[in-house]
């Protein structure tokens, strides 16, 4: 049996336009490349007060990074991108438009188990990486770990011993662990797929960030192909909260069809 891991970060959640939850999936040799080439990136800037990357932080030039400039900020973003896009680690992403959230998520039940906007991404991501295992990994088990979100921590805990008991659940995922950013180096990659699908979403939607609609060069770099993923639009969000009702999940947990 192969393990993998899969590690998972937030963007959007402090009043953002947007609310994603991004990350990625590979076997322990290619986390091993990926945080090499992260750790040789932040070490350029160590002696300008950088400890670890932070796209958030990266991108305003604020905190650890208010020394930097635009130059070397856009210099940063694209080391990161090719540390990701040069190993085979599979991106996953789940995003929520706030404003077709607050006009769609009125259902009583819905709004109990998922609260915010958070609440729904954190168990799509749970359910697509169940999916993508038991299509492309089948008889491996991945192992995923949560960057600690001190406001969702309890409501992620909770869902957690949920999956626990679900047979769909034991049969390709193992234990969900949590852990920060600044100790665990994977989850700034995963930080940064989240942080450039919450734009790219935003772009899409608003046309913010300074252009037309369509990814970034840095996501682009990072994600060559494909994201996995789901956008939660207003439409989207209708039948989600539809079939919550009918059926208690946001999914209908089958065996998928492989390839």
């Amino acid at each position: 049996m192969t393990l993998l891991k899969a590690y998972f970060d937030e963007s959007g959640t402090h009043g953002g336009s947007v609310t994603a939850i991004g990350g990625l999936v590979g076997v322990e040799a290619a986390w091993t490349a990926v945080e090499s080439e992260i750790n040789e990136t932040i070490k350029l800037f160590k002696d300008k007060g950088v400890e670890y990357f932070h796209a958030a932080e990266c991108a305003a030039q604020e905190g650890q990074y208010a020394g930097i400039d635009k130059e070397r900020v856009s210099y940063i973003f694209m080391r990161i991108a090719k540390a990701i896009g040069s190993n085979p680690v599979v991106p996953i992403m789940s995003a929520v438009v706030q404003q077709d959230w607050d006009a769609v998520a009125k259902d009583v039940g819905f709004l109990k188990r998922f609260p915010k906007p958070f609440d729904l991404c954190f168990d799509d991501i749970v359910r697509q990486l169940w999916e993508w295992g038991a299509i492309y990994a089948p008889g491996e088990k991945i192992v995923p770990m949560f960057g600690y979100q001190k406001e969702y921590q309890s409501r992620m805990n909770d869902a957690v011993a949920s999956y626990g008991s679900e047979k769909w659940y034991k049969e390709v995922l193992g234990p969900i662990s949590f852990g920060h950013m600044d100790q665990v180096v994977p989850l700034q990659a995963a930080d940064f797929i989240a942080h450039q699908s919450n734009w790219d979403v935003e772009r899409r939607r608003f046309h913010i960030h300074g252009g037309l609609a369509g990814p970034t060069l840095a996501l682009k770099t990072a994600v060559p192909g494909s994201i996995v993923g789901h956008w939660f639009d207003g439409p989207a969000l209708a039948l989600t909260v539809k079939r919550f009702s009918e059926i208690g999940s946001i999914y209908r947990m089958r065996a998928p069809i492989r390839d």
